[in-house]
């Protein structure tokens, strides 16, 4: 009987504290914040959107660094994004062919500088035929979590995006989305 007592002592004492914070969620994530201002951050994704346009014509164009800091452009994996800006590998690899010596510097200053404003990936979503880049990604990446922003380039952007997402945030030209079905908490 002891040991069955301990049993669920221990199971609540290691396992709720694991299921509570599966529910939480930051604030931060449903609202525009930047640690630099939030002009430059703007100007900045709209210059990334720029040079993204730029990448080889795949299924799905796209790039994103995962958490052990490796850089992957339209799902190829090129290698560690510290040191990716002086790497001859890299800086001769396909995905950036069309790009100038100064495009590709620029590509890897502003994605450093996006990823330290919690900007960590993006791809072109043919459904709005627009780039998103993720928000504060998250390490579970659950569906209900997803927030991207997209730049606004169009009075009639808010028309097309409604069958797939909901605006949460808008700031500027930047609008932060979540899944249409997604209930914001």
């Amino acid at each position: 009987m002891r040991s069955l007592q301990t049993f669920v002592i221990a199971s609540y004492i290691l396992f709720f504290p694991a299921l509570s914070s599966c529910q939480r969620i930051d604030p931060a994530r449903n609202k525009i914040v930047f640690n630099d201002k939030f002009e430059v951050v703007q100007d900045s994704l709209i210059r990334m959107q720029a040079l993204l346009k730029k990448l080889p014509k795949t299924f799905r164009i796209n790039y994103f660094v995962d958490q052990q800091g490796y850089l992957y452009v339209n799902n190829t994996k090129l290698g560690l994004l510290k040191g990716a800006i002086n790497s001859p590998r890299i800086r001769k690899d396909m995905s950036f062919e069309k790009f100038t010596d100064k495009e590709f510097k620029s590509f890897f200053w502003l994605l450093s500088f996006l990823v330290k404003n919690h900007i960590s990936s993006s791809s072109f979503e043919p459904s709005i035929q627009s780039f998103v880049f993720d928000y504060r990604e998250t390490v579970e990446g659950r569906y209900t979590d997803i927030r991207e922003i997209v730049v606004n380039t169009d009075k009639n952007f808010d028309n097309t995006i409604r069958d797939n997402y909901q605006i949460i945030d808008q700031v500027g030209r930047l609008k932060l989305l979540a899944r249409h079905d997604v209930k914001i908490r």
